[in-house]
């Protein structure tokens, strides 16, 4: 719930400013300057995008895996999800991610955080649009989680608009419009009484409509032809994935 994110919130803070105090007594510098970059767009707007030779490589290694291994690999077909879900274990199945994790993740996560990092988990799925309209992840949302969290999501073959590329609006928008939200959920919604799905379709539409009407938010979209990979805090206003016909 909202509340309890706002209550906790310090704690979450608290516990990055111990793990950057430790870092900074191991680690004397970060000298790759795209990596400063990215992480200092990264905490101007709440988002990067790197799509680089290293990026590109992996994801053709993982595009390679992901051909000779076809038969081995196990999936879930999640119809009203408009997606295809991989059961299998991410890293075991795809070691070359550990490589994207350590030339590419690691260092990025280190300029942002100014510390280690944990993941908490890692999916792989394919959007394909088995039902017409745009469901979950793929309407305006944000996670809820703490403020603290990244997302990350690598894109082996790269993406298009047509794919149904990642929308997000930056953080300090982000800000803005989930306050404005959360004081209209809780003046026209019982939140005991509501189902989940009817409290998240109200923020999707409320979300819109604040985008469409706010002259000073820009929706980013980034795209690209290669591997590539996009960090976003996890509380931007964000959605993607519902790709257009013929298109996954």
């Amino acid at each position: 719930k909202t509340t309890f994110l706002y209550i906790d919130a310090f704690k979450y803070e608290t516990y990055l400013l111990r793990c950057k105090r430790k870092f900074l007594k191991k680690i004397h510098s970060l000298n790759n300057p795209n990596f400063r970059k990215a992480a200092k767009e990264f905490n101007n707007i709440g988002a990067t995008f790197v799509d680089d030779k290293e990026t590109q490589l992996i994801g053709k290694k993982v595009l390679d895996r992901l051909t000779k291994e076809e038969k081995k690999l196990k999936w879930e077909v999640i119809k009203e999800g408009n997606s295809i879900n991989l059961k299998s274990d991410l890293f075991k199945s795809f070691p070359e991610l550990r490589e994207l994790c350590e030339k590419i993740l690691e260092p990025v996560i280190n300029e942002i955080y100014k510390s280690n990092y944990k993941v908490f988990f890692g999916v792989m799925f394919k959007s394909f649009p088995f039902i017409k309209n745009p469901t979950g992840s793929q309407i305006w949302h944000s996670d809820g989680g703490p403020g603290t969290c990244i997302n990350i999501m690598f894109y082996p073959k790269g993406v298009s608009e047509n794919q149904g590329a990642m929308k997000f609006i930056s953080w300090k928008n982000s800000r803005k419009i989930l306050i404005k939200c959360d004081q209209y959920i809780k003046n026209n919604f019982n939140i005991k009484k509501a189902s989940k799905k009817e409290i998240r379709d109200a923020k999707a539409d409320f979300y819109e409509n604040e985008i469409k009407n706010d002259d000073d938010i820009h929706v980013f979209q980034p795209t690209s032809d290669n591997g590539s990979v996009l960090f976003f805090r996890n509380n931007c206003v964000h959605k993607g994935g519902y790709p257009k016909e013929n298109n996954d």
